[in-house]
């Protein structure tokens, strides 16, 4: 997941950087977005540093709620990155799939 979430950073900057460039003003919305996704990016690493000290350890609590905060971060980037750039599939291919 952070990988993409990178990925997708970096391309609304090339994004915002070029839109800026040829039309000499500021890509509010662009921007705003990229802001969003560089916030949850940022909580999803430290979520996984987190989970891995926990699971390091030998606190079932603190594996599951290393698991629940990095679960909640993803779900937020997922509602960020395009459909089609997400590696996993969404709750709603998993329960339709046949």
């Amino acid at each position: 997941i952070v990988p993409t979430a990178l990925d997708y950073q970096t391309r609304l900057a090339e994004t915002i950087r070029s839109v800026e460039g040829i039309n000499k003003t500021k890509a509010t919305a662009m921007r705003k977005l990229l802001k969003a996704v560089t916030k949850e990016t940022e909580k999803a690493i430290t979520a996984v540093g987190n989970l891995e000290t926990a699971l390091a350890g030998t606190s079932a609590q603190k594996m599951k709620a290393g698991m629940g905060s990095l679960r909640e971060v993803v779900d937020r980037l997922e509602g960020l990155v395009p459909a089609d750039s997400w590696p996993l599939p969404s709750y709603a291919e998993m329960l339709f799939i046949t």
